[in-house]
């Protein structure tokens, strides 16, 4: 069972052409009964040649919408700009940061192909409510939000443009009648095959990392919590020798994950990351604290004292907080029996005293852990 995706490349694409091959078909016959009876009067070598003539130019079926589209050459100049504007816009780029672009424009010129009559199979859109279409299904686990794919909406629309692909987007006619609009609609198409985390600024998100505002906000709540930890006379030391943006990277990886979003860590487990550093209790702690403060900073919220899983930053010092034993090697304050005084770069267990405040508060309205 095709998907209305396909639905709508055909309309105009492979669609019409049955259409209009049937109509040439039929008119031609009826060329050749009017051509048939003049011939009786009239010379047959010349009626033949004309006849001949016009049904073969009748029939001839009129082109694709891919042939439209500038065949293989015109589609792929297309999604070169196309995946070019994906890769520079930093609401969506970060879900190629594993696997780059290049499968996901030989797929989208396979669906474009396909649909629009050219020479081409794509499966991806097979499927019922038993079986989920290979589209859907590789895109379950990407937590993909509404804001997500109008975010490649509007880079297909400006791929449209800078290709002199003419559209009428986002205001496309209902039936669209020109290359970009069938492309368009049927981009729209695929959102529910696409979307499965479909929040808004009035709709709450489901995947914790969507609620912490994505890849972007992580990110700058990295930032701010690197800004404090360089300003924290208590652990600054250890990330002396730090490659910064690396060590950042890591963080983003692993915190995305254990938050539901699309990463994948592929650093050190935290004990091995550690060993041998000889981290305190107290460099613990204050780590718990500037993590915390960053989250002030950023407006990432959280329930202070109980960290209880209420709101988006919970999760971050929860899953932290479980680290503990694999990161702090110096519990009672010490030193270790073969402690190397190591500042390597830190790992990014952190934990809190809950015993500070007993009130609740959002991030950006109350106190850090002391």
């Amino acid at each position: 069972m095709r998907t209305l995706t396909l639905a709508m490349f055909l309309f105009l694409g492979c669609g019409d052409k049955g259409e209009d091959t049937d109509t040439a078909a039929a008119d031609a016959d009826a060329d050749a009964d009017t051509d048939t009876d003049t011939d009786t009067d009239t010379d047959t070598d010349t009626d033949t040649d004309t006849d001949t003539d016009a049904d073969t130019d009748d029939s001839a079926s009129p082109p694709s919408i891919y042939d439209l589209l500038g065949g293989e050459e015109g589609v792929n100049t297309f999604l070169d700009i196309f995946i070019a504007k994906v890769e520079a816009d930093p609401q969506i780029n970060w879900f190629f940061n594993d696997t780059g672009t290049d499968h996901f424009k030989s797929q989208l010129h396979e669906l474009i192909c396909y649909g629009t009559g050219g020479p081409c199979e794509y499966e991806g859109l097979e499927g019922d409510t038993a079986t989920p279409s290979t589209l859907e299904m590789s895109h379950a686990d990407m937590a993909i939000t509404t804001d997500q794919f109008n975010a490649m909406a509007v880079d297909l629309i400006e791929a449209m443009n800078d290709a002199g692909i003419m559209h009428n987007a986002p205001s496309v006619p209902i039936p669209p009648t020109i290359p970009g609009d069938i492309l368009y609609t049927a981009f729209f198409a695929t959102k529910p095959l696409i979307v499965s985390d479909p929040c808004t600024t009035l709709t709450p998100c489901e995947v914790v990392f969507n609620q912490l505002g994505g890849y972007g906000k992580v990110d700058e709540l990295l930032t701010a919590l690197f800004v404090r930890v360089g300003e924290d006379p208590l652990i600054n030391a250890r990330f002396a020798d730090s490659d910064l943006v690396v060590l950042q990277s890591k963080f983003q990886a692993q915190l995305c994950e254990v938050s539901g979003g699309y990463c994948s860590y592929t650093g050190l487990d935290m004990v091995e990351a550690h060993a041998g550093m000889c981290i305190t209790a107290d460099e613990f702690q204050a780590t718990a604290d500037d993590l915390v403060e960053a989250m002030n900073d950023v407006g990432i919220a959280y329930t202070f004292p109980s960290f209880d899983g209420g709101l988006a930053g919970d999760v971050l010092v929860l899953t932290l907080l479980a680290m503990e034993s694999d990161i702090v090697e110096d519990l009672e304050g010490d030193g270790c029996p073969e402690a190397g005084g190591d500042t390597g770069t830190s790992g990014t267990g952190v934990e809190v005293d809950t015993a500070a405040e007993a009130e609740e508060t959002e991030a950006g309205g109350g106190p850090g852990p002391t």
